[in-house]
């Protein structure tokens, strides 16, 4: 068992709290959890349509709608997880004329909830409070 999943839950152990890329920025993940479709036909429009606008991006895709268990909370339909080399270059994306035009068709027709998240571990006082925006 890795050590920073050993001791990730005890508070006197310091870890190393970030993971950086070879430039030096912080790994980011992205997930993607969807809670409800209103509007199949709609929602596999927006599948289709996403793939010209990660083409060329950095992002390494971990998890996409693979099987899963939910092991605690509400029962969700499925999981989306990518790897950014950083928040910057995931916003960039997120924020891109390409994905912009094309994003509402996930908006409009399911619920998700979809947050970036760097790499590590914060310390047991920072914890719960980190959030970026």
């Amino acid at each position: 068992m890795p050590a920073a999943v050993r001791y990730c839950c005890q508070t006197l152990i310091p870890l190393n709290n970030r993971v950086s890329s070879e430039e030096g920025t912080m790994s980011v993940y992205m997930v993607y959890i969807c809670h409800s479709v209103s509007d199949r036909a709609q929602l596999e429009k927006y599948w289709t349509s996403i793939g010209p606008t990660l083409e060329g991006q950095p992002v390494k895709f971990l998890a996409g709608y693979t099987p899963f268990e939910v092991l605690e909370g509400d029962n969700i339909l499925g999981v989306f997880v990518g790897e950014w080399p950083s928040l910057e270059a995931a916003k960039a994306w997120y924020d891109s004329p390409g994905y912009k035009a094309i994003r509402h068709l996930r908006m409009d027709n399911a619920k998700y909830t979809g947050v970036l998240v760097e790499a590590g571990f914060a310390p047991v006082q920072e914890r719960l409070r980190n959030r970026i925006r």
